[in-house]
């Protein structure tokens, strides 16, 4: 294993550093790291060598670790890639600590950088849920999911490791990612049999997974059974039930949320059911979508405003378009598009290319707007 020498980062921060111990800032200046390439590394992880080489170091105090914690939260703070090589360095001559090699992978990975949390991976004795889950979550986000679940969630399971809520929300976003139903069955027999299905957030990703796959009345009997709910839980029930069209049953749902106490309502709502009120032609349940969200603050909410030029563009009027075009302070390609649209859509074809021209920004659903 080759030895690389690394100088200690020049930052903008240099009183970050006060706190750190006389020995910590000695240990900072070196960093061993394997050379070999990631593919190799997948085939044929080096467990049993850096095991052992791992548990040789000298511990080092309380407070030195304490100083790699605050190193390495600055360094993904501030994108520091050296910083956290040289943090990597020091963590390396102590005595192997899974809390710290776990805020190590994740830092790691926060930047971006999945080889060198590998490398840590592979190097822990005995890596626990947290390891196993920032690996499966990070190779998931980086579209690797098939490696999330071989590499880790197998060997995971394999390893008699136990899931917690976040392992399960980890895995069955893979799941959805994937669309693989069968393994999602899976889980949600496991998430019955150790209890998880009261836990909100396990709910909400089994309730995604169906959602998209189809399911759609597994995934409401889920959600008529969930003890507990919260925005998510409803604005998961209520996209996939306008993804299959069921525009009644929509609102049914949006006005059972609005009776119960103490749930709020976010963009995503309202933008999801003013899709509805648009494509099932419902004018007036449109209109009182937009009352209350102007009740509730979103009426800024660029998103909810978009939506709602495509409302009144096949529920309204031209005068209410613009209105709301003419009070939006903040505009995208998706707003000026739209109102290309509505003016096409209204007769306005002067007006619809005046707009096209102002575009600073186009793409291939704008020029179709304008043909």
């Amino acid at each position: 294993m080759a030895l690389l020498s690394v100088g200690f980062p020049q930052t903008l921060f240099p009183s970050c550093f006060s706190r750190l111990t006389s020995s910590s800032l000695q240990s900072l200046n070196s960093l061993s790291l394997p050379k070999t390439p990631f593919s190799h590394l997948i085939s044929n992880p080096p467990l049993t060598n850096q095991r052992a080489s791992l548990s040789n170091f000298p511990s080092f105090s309380n407070d030195a670790v304490n100083d790699h914690y605050h190193l390495l939260h600055l360094s993904v703070r501030y994108g520091d890639v050296d910083l956290i090589k040289a943090v990597h360095a020091s963590i390396f001559k102590l005595t192997e600590d899974i809390h710290l090699g776990n805020a190590l992978i994740v830092a790691y990975l926060k930047l971006g950088l999945v080889l060198n949390a590998y490398k840590v991976f592979v190097g822990l004795s005995c890596p626990n849920v947290v390891s196993y889950t920032a690996m499966i979550s990070s190779f998931a986000k980086f579209n690797r999911e098939r490696e999330a679940v071989e590499t880790f969630f197998c060997r995971m399971r394999s390893s008699g490791i136990e899931l917690n809520e976040f392992s399960f929300v980890a895995i069955l976003t893979v799941c959805i990612r994937l669309l693989d139903l069968e393994l999602g069955f899976q889980l949600h027999a496991i998430v019955i049999k150790m209890g998880f299905l009261d836990n909100t957030f396990v709910s909400n990703a089994l309730m995604g997974l169906y959602g998209k796959c189809g399911c759609l009345d597994t995934m409401l009997q889920l959600f008529d059974e969930m003890p507990q709910r919260d925005i998510p839980s409803w604005n998961t029930v209520i996209s996939s039930v306008v993804k299959e069209l069921m525009y009644e049953r929509e609102f049914e749902l949006f006005h059972e949320m609005r009776r119960m106490d103490g749930f709020g309502i976010d963009h995503f709502t309202i933008s999801t059911i003013l899709v509805a009120a648009t494509e099932g032609l419902a004018p007036m349940v449109g209109r009182e979508i937009h009352a209350h969200g102007i009740k509730i603050g979103l009426e800024s909410s660029l998103r909810v405003n978009n939506t709602l030029i495509r409302f009144y563009t096949k529920c309204g009027t031209i005068k209410h378009v613009v209105a709301l075009f003419e009070k939006m302070h903040v505009r995208d390609v998706i707003t000026w598009t739209e109102m290309i649209t509505a003016y096409m859509a209204f007769g306005f074809t002067d007006l619809s290319l005046e707009v096209f021209e102002k575009m600073l920004e186009m793409n291939s659903i704008s020029y179709n707007a304008i043909l």
